[in-house]
């Protein structure tokens, strides 16, 4: 019975090395956690490349298992290598490797679950988890490893803003094969260092199991026992290889279903990309035509520029020269006033003896004239004084006299019996009219005849009326 349960044990042991390669990947469940984060916060997720997860892991692998060295003060490799040693080791294309914009990086002696490790371990600071929720970041890419595979454990979290899909791209298509550790972005299992491990700790259980059955442990003398040793080794190996293969057929329709999903994803992915191509090739297109107008315009532009600065340039020669010009002008007439100002005070100087004398002259010369036309003025010749006033004497009286004979002939009309002292009075005022014509009629050479004439014909029309009617008076 004791040899069946070890026996049993044995298998167990077996079976758990072959099986123990298909274990999740503990990488893409802390990037699942990490882009859950972001959600949480209303951020948008990044692209889980698997090229920079890869690189991640070779991040780790260049601390070489010494936790002391993880921190702000500690020692960290230097940026060159990310596209020198550490793309390489990946087999990611050098030219696509972009900048890398956050670095998060912890270690524990024990290893812990992607939760644990998220808030815990990598983002348990405010200044880190503000770091991964920073809008400079596309993408990133995570590593988990154990130093040879055990203790201490170290997870890093790379974060890049290249362009999703095309930066940290692998030269073969797939990443080179790393010997411990996981990246995140290929969903495939880990390569532990400790699971490399299982089958020679199975085989030694089951030699420690059977050789403490059979008593082999003391027999190290006898001559059968590498035979056995080999025998058992051969059996062990030829189980491990049959489980591996059922375990194989078992999973292949589901890996099929998987590579048939992925290429189906690659597809649509294509398609995008192809499209994504056009749309970018007719902007490209787009931009060209705009970038020849533009260019067109440019030119056009910078001849007109030219060509106003020419005359901007000419404009300034003229000012130029009319200032110059302006400058002599006004020296000139500056010379010319100064010359002005001379002459008139020599001209001053020259004739001021000599005002006084012939001013006297000129108001003696001024007096004698006047006195000669006075004495030539022959006598009874009237100036023109002395006729304005006869001609307002001589109209004033006439038209006097006009406006008393209609008020008496007014009045006699309506009293229907002439009063003669009124009319008397009439005649003698006409009269003394005629007399005042008479003496401006005397008066008059040339000027002023007209008037003469007319007043003189129109006070003898008022006396002939008057003289008819007194002359008829008395011969009643």
């Amino acid at each position: 019975m004791a040899v069946a349960m070890r026996l049993l044990v044995l298998l167990a042991a077996v079976a758990a090395t072959a099986i123990g390669k298909s274990v999740k990947n503990p990488a893409d469940a802390l990037a699942r956690e990490i882009n859950r984060n972001l959600t949480a916060a209303n951020l948008p997720t990044l692209y889980n490349n698997p090229g920079l997860g890869c690189v991640a892991l070779q991040y780790i692998q260049a601390y070489q298992g010494q936790c002391s060295d993880v921190g702000p003060n500690g020692q960290r490799p230097p940026e060159a290598s990310f596209k020198t040693t550490l793309a390489d080791n990946c087999g990611v294309d050098p030219s696509s490797v972009a900048d890398i914009t956050g670095t998060i990086l912890a270690c524990e002696t024990e290893y812990r679950d992607a939760r644990y490790a998220f808030s815990s371990l990598l983002f348990k600071e405010s200044s880190t988890l503000a770091t991964l929720q920073s809008s400079n970041h596309t993408e990133f890419g995570v590593g988990i490893s154990g130093y040879e595979g055990g203790a201490p454990y170290f997870w890093c979290v790379l974060l890049s803003n290249g362009t999703p899909k095309s930066s940290f791209s692998f030269s073969d298509s797939k990443a080179k094969y790393q010997k411990t550790g996981c990246f995140s972005g290929t969903g495939e299992a880990c390569s532990g260092g400790a699971g490399s491990l299982r089958p020679v700790a199975s085989l030694i259980l089951a030699s420690m199991l059977v050789a403490d059955e059979f008593g082999l442990r003391k027999s190290t003398t006898r001559p059968w026992r590498k035979i056995f040793w080999f025998s058992l080794h051969l059996y062990f190996t030829a189980w491990s290889i049959f489980l591996t293969l059922v375990v194989g057929i078992i999973t292949s329709p589901f890996r099929f279903l998987n590579a048939a999903r992925r290429e189906k994803l690659l597809e649509a992915q294509l398609r995008e990309l192809q499209q994504h191509y056009e749309e970018v090739s007719e902007k490209k297109g787009d931009l060209e035509r705009r970038l020849e107008v533009t260019a067109r315009d440019r030119k056009r532009i910078k001849e007109s520029l030219d060509q106003a600065v020419g005359e901007w340039e000419k404009s300034i020669d003229r000012l130029k020269l009319l200032k110059a010009r302006v400058q002599e002008l006004e020296s000139q007439n500056v010379k010319l006033r100064e010359l002005e100002e001379e002459r008139k005070s020599k001209a001053r100087a020259r004739f001021s003896t000599k005002d006084h004398h012939h001013h006297h002259q000129q108001q003696q010369q001024h007096t004698q004239h006047q006195n000669q036309q006075n004495s030539s003025k022959p006598s009874g010749v009237f100036d023109d004084s002395m006729i304005m006033e006869g001609r307002g004497v001589a109209l004033g009286s006439s038209i006097f006299s006009a406006v008393l004979s209609l008020l008496v002939g007014f009045i006699a009309w309506e009293a229907e019996d002439p009063c003669m002292p009124l009319v008397v009075a009439l005649f003698m005022v006409v009269g003394m009219s005629l007399s005042n014509v008479f003496q401006f009629f005397s008066k008059l050479q040339s000027r002023f005849g007209f008037d003469a004439v007319a007043l003189l014909s129109f006070n003898w029309f008022m006396l002939g009326p008057l003289v008819l009617w007194v002359a008829s008076w008395f011969g009643y």
